[in-house]
């Protein structure tokens, strides 16, 4: 940035005449670069009170449904009693709010089995912390649905009876309270092993389509009229379907698990804590130790279904408007979030010193969140924006290099990490070998450090003390382990003996029975072949799926990395980079872009080597049935196919042809569906999409660039290996390593 000088003049008028004299220059301070996130952190706060503010409205509309006021204003008016309510019950979403904040993560959790995933979500501080604020939401809408019921309701603590009768402890609200606190543990545990922390950013259009679902096609209800409707009414009747099924699952399993627990577990120790908590109030209360039972047992059934229903909706509601609102692109005015943004008039709205520079600071970040929307907004700039895009190109005086050469440096680093992820699980000897020559290195820098270094090799006979005349005639007594060794080594070497065959003989004679006898005799191949029978067996069922260490599992987490997926930075990290390339024919007008084209294109090459020489070469994990199964039932078709193909030509012999040409074509039908077996085994899940954008930006950046290989640097060699990565096509992953 150009500083700007100023020169004050000084002006003295005087009987002589006029004297001017010149200040010193004073330069005006750079101003400082703000991080991304002074612009991500406002934008999110602004979108965290829109979602709030929706779920008031649901707030006010659960609010008017528990009002027990005569008058029809007083039970929706939100100034009055229906706002309080409204007010008391957002309390709980609030708290769904804070989880969602605090554990919020982009990419999916990788893991080597659903098993491992069900353990790193369960058994860990953030579980804790999920599972206090659920109980936490669930005890206080109970304690606002208990308050505000009707005395018709049978709610109270105590139950006053007839005017001739003393009060008596109730045991229906006891019962209710308890459906709330199980069914917040149940929700905790939904919450985790769904991952309702994800924030899903798409990696393709900004905006997807409105989806239909069956509720909206039964109302007639169109994709686009989902699409006009602000954002959290559209969310609504986009997920209303999932809602439903959602909460009436949660709602039926929470309640038959209260049943369950209430009577076996809970009844009879929160009877006798309620009854301690409530006597001190009550003293003319009868004294019971055993709950008298239900008043209204139908009312109350509905009462813990109808509330809990309640409940949920209010939680699956808070959770789809934050992903709602969260997921919005980075934008503010239609403009990218770091760009200085002014209204019609001119005037300037949303103010930054160092669009670009605000931008790589976010590409830099090290928090998950902060990235993930600084790569999506650069995505977004080299898609949308060509003002913003050619501003990459021309700030080529920046301290630490140019913007084009830190937006290629950090973008390229998200392909690098795939190559050094592959590197690591494929080759450990070579990475264990550069972290114990780092060790080494810190180990040299702390000898540099004197210290006392500690004698290791034997004590010599001049450190021992000196003995007296008398120890020397004294007969030493050897201690229990020497003399144990010494019994044992002359059992050992005594002529003719063999103690453990003698063992061996004795116990085939007198213990072991001839089964025995047969399963010992058994090879240890046969053994194991018995056991990977019985663990095959139970892997198939339902029971052995969280324990299969799948091949795409294993993929997702060698490729995307460990314990969440990369997949979205690095899609728009390479997405942009590409476009950036390809753009740069026309507008960079320095040529600073062509300098890197080269490294591009061989990093990309490189990665995608690596990736397909990964999937084609790892083995599969033997708990992965599946894999197996679908190479057996390859292997089947192929022996079919052979079959036909033979009884074709048997037909053909007996001048059957059209017999012939059927068998033919069903031959032809089964290998097909042999070869697609063959590729669907190795099914690497999100991995693929990474790998589909690399081909694709390969793709882009060689059709556009390919005239200039030569003047680039590229070798012939590097240029036939790039086409011929993406030219493969659909099939070329399987044809390109030698699959089926």
């Amino acid at each position: 940035m150009a500083t700007q000088t100023t020169t004050t003049k000084s002006i003295f008028a005087g009987s002589a005449g006029t004297n001017i004299q010149s200040a010193p220059l004073r330069t005006t301070p750079q101003p400082r670069i703000r991080g991304y996130k002074d612009f991500l952190t406002p934008a999110l706060h602004r979108r965290f009170t829109q979602a709030a503010g929706s779920v008031l409205l649901l707030c006010l509309v659960d609010s008017t449904l528990l009002s027990t006021s005569s008058s029809y204003l007083w039970r929706w008016f939100p100034f009055g009693p229906a706002g309080i309510r409204a007010l008391l019950l957002f309390i709980p979403c609030l708290a769904v709010f804070i989880v969602r904040v605090a554990s919020m993560h982009i990419g999916k959790r990788t893991a080597n089995s659903r098993a491992e995933t069900i353990y790193a979500q369960l058994f860990s501080g953030r579980a804790l912390h999920t599972l206090i604020w659920y109980i936490f939401s669930a005890w206080w809408f109970g304690e606002v649905y208990i308050w505000n019921s009707r005395d018709s309701a049978a709610l109270m603590m105590v139950d006053p009876g007839r005017p001739y009768e003393r009060p008596e402890l109730n045991e229906n609200p006891i019962f209710i309270r308890s459906s709330f606190l199980v069914l917040g543990v149940l929700r905790c545990g939904w919450h985790l092993l769904a991952d309702y922390d994800r924030v899903a950013i798409p990696t393709g259009k900004e905006e997807e389509e409105p989806k239909p679902n069956f509720i909206t096609s039964t109302l007639g209800i169109q994709p686009a009229t989902i699409a006009w409707l602000p954002r959290p009414f559209g969310a609504l009747l986009e997920r209303i379907g999932i809602m439903a099924n959602t909460c009436g699952q949660t709602v039926a399993i929470g309640w038959l698990a209260n049943m369950i627990l209430y009577f076996l577990v809970f009844r009879y120790p929160a009877w006798r804590w309620t009854y301690s908590f409530v006597s001190p109030f009550f003293s003319q209360m009868q004294p019971s130790t055993r709950p008298r039972g239900f008043t209204h047992a139908p009312t109350v059934v509905w009462q813990s279904v109808s509330s809990a229903f309640m409940l949920c909706i209010l939680w699956e509601y808070s959770n789809t408007v934050f992903d709602s609102f969260v997921t919005q692109a980075p934008t503010k005015k239609g403009e990218p979030l770091t760009s200085e943004i002014k209204d019609a008039r001119g005037v300037i709205l949303h103010k930054s010193a160092d669009p670009n520079g605000s931008l790589l600071n976010g590409l830099n970040a090290k928090k998950e969140v902060n990235k993930a929307f600084a790569l999506w907004e650069l995505y977004l700039i080299c898609t949308r924006y060509d003002k913003r895009r050619k501003t990459i190109y021309t700030e080529v005086d920046r301290k630490d290099g140019s913007t084009w050469s830190k937006v290629c440096e950090y973008t390229l680093k998200e392909a690098t990490s795939i190559r050094d992820r592959i590197k690591a699980a494929t080759d450990p000897g070579e990475y264990k070998s550069k972290q114990a020559e780092l060790a080494a290195q810190n180990e040299q820098k702390k000898d540099l450090i004197p210290v006392e270094r500690q004698h290791l090799g034997l004590r010599k006979i001049a450190d021992q003390g000196v003995q007296n005349d008398a120890d020397v005639f004294v007969k030493r007594k050897g201690d229990f382990v020497h003399q144990v060794g010494e019994l044992a080594k002359s059992v050992g070497q005594s002529p003719g003996s063999d103690p453990a065959k003698m063992a061996w003989d004795w116990s085939k004679k007198n213990v072991l029975t001839q089964d025995q006898l047969k399963h010992l005799q058994e090879t240890p191949e046969q053994i194991r072949q018995a056991s990977n029978g019985y663990l095959s067996n139970m892997l198939r069922t339902p029971a052995g799926e969280p324990f299969r260490l799948t091949f795409a599992r294993r993929a997702s987490v060698v490729i995307l990395g460990t314990p969440t997926s990369g997949k979205t930075n690095v899609i728009h990290a390479i997405k942009s980079l590409s476009r950036l390339a390809v753009c740069s024919l026309k507008e960079d007008d320095y040529g600073s872009v062509q300098r890197d084209v080269a490294r591009i294109i061989r990093t990309l090459t490189e990665t995608i080597q690596l990736i397909e020489n990964f999937v084609g070469t790892v083995e599969p994990h033997w708990t992965d049935v599946s894999y197996f199964e679908k190479e057996r039932y390859a292997q089947v078709k192929r022996l079919q196919a052979e079959a036909c193909e033979r009884e074709a030509k048997t037909k053909e012999r007996e001048h059957r042809r059209a017999e012939a040409d059927a068998l033919k074509n069903d031959a032809v039908t089964l290998k097909r569906q042999a070869a697609s077996l063959l590729v669907s085994r190795r099914n690497i899940g999100e991995a693929q999409e990474v790998l589909d954008a690399l081909k694709g930006s390969l793709e882009e950046i060689m059709l556009a660039f390919a005239e200039y290989a030569g003047t680039l640097g590229l070798s012939k060699k590097e240029v036939r290996e790039a086409r011929e990565l993406f030219w493969r096509g659909a099939g070329g992953l399987e044809k390109g390593i030698g699959w089926g």
